[in-house]
């Protein structure tokens, strides 16, 4: 029995060296980055800036660099099934439950290592892990929810009296919770998508690691074009405030996210043009909207 253990004891510290060796190893040439992440979705007023909780969640995202394939991603903790993502060409999802309280969340999906496993073009294996921590004091680290703001001309307007003439300002209060990020890799994001009433995107912010313009947290807005609205449309907007965790595992950008979201409706004025055949409440663009009917195709 004793010779057991001092085996055990010279293997495990050798495994482990060889698993950090395999991870700085890493050289993907079809991963964008990776996320882990928990999130608050909340739905806010249109007459008001009141915003009601919707859902704490949990979920995980494989990013695909342009002309890349990944295909047989699963996400696994000690804590919790193995979680499978749904293949797409451009961003692989996987998504938890959830839940009414943040308790009840990390309960499920408990801050700790979360190993990411794919095969990429030349069924080439990957496994990556991302860790999710809590702060020092051990207090959450989902920001608190966004405010949007709706502007045209300078002037504030009212969500449901929107003027498809002129462009649209998308604003929102300070991202306080966000900051420069310690590794220097990439500071706190913030995202701003708009949705038409069949729940598809019109308008995207961006996202890191694509050579193209992505929002940080001392943005304060961004400017939807009159192009993409229609008389008497209904239309939604969704901001999202991201405290982030890097790192970078071989070359493969890893991201651990605390994340909050708030969605908003707007109409514009004018007599409908029938160019979308839609109800008044715009359907679900993003499964965090769980108070809406889902699309077809949705994040």
């Amino acid at each position: 029995m004793k010779k057991n253990w001092l085996i055990a004891l010279l293997i495990i510290p050798l495994l482990a060296l060889i698993y950090r060796a395999q991870i700085k190893e890493v050289n993907s040439g079809d991963t964008q980055f990776l996320v882990v992440g928990k999130t608050a979705n909340y739905r806010q007023d249109q007459n008001s800036s009141f915003r009601e909780m919707l859902n704490y969640h949990f979920f995980a995202e494989i990013f695909v660099k342009a002309g890349g394939k990944i295909t047989n991603g699963t996400l696994s903790n000690t804590s919790i099934d193995i979680m499978n993502f749904e293949d797409h060409p451009s961003t692989l999802e996987t998504h938890g439950g959830r839940y009414n309280k943040e308790e009840n969340l990390n309960a499920s999906y408990p801050n700790g290592e979360y190993l990411f496993r794919y095969i990429e073009k030349g069924d080439q294996v990957f496994h990556i892990p991302v860790t999710l921590t809590n702060k020092d004091d051990g207090q959450t680290r989902i920001p608190r929810p966004p405010t949007i703001i709706l502007k045209q001309d300078g002037n504030l307007v009212s969500p449901v009296a929107i003027n498809p003439d002129k462009d649209l300002n998308i604003s929102w209060i300070p991202f306080s919770e966000g900051g420069v990020d310690k590794n220097g890799l990439l500071d706190d994001l913030i995202f701003a998508v708009v949705g038409n009433c069949l729940g598809e995107k019109i308008f995207h912010s961006g996202v890191p690691f694509s050579g193209l313009k992505y929002l940080t947290y001392n943005d304060n807005d961004v400017i939807i074009n009159k192009d993409i609205m229609d008389p008497g449309g209904f239309y939604q907007v969704s901001v999202e405030h991201a405290v982030m965790d890097t790192n970078y595992v071989g070359n493969v950008p890893t991201i651990a996210t605390y994340a909050a979201t708030s969605f908003l409706d707007f109409n514009t004025s004018g007599e409908k043009t029938g160019r979308l055949n839609c109800k008044n409440t715009p359907l679900q663009m993003d499964k965090g909207q769980t108070d809406r009917n889902k699309a077809s195709s949705n994040k």
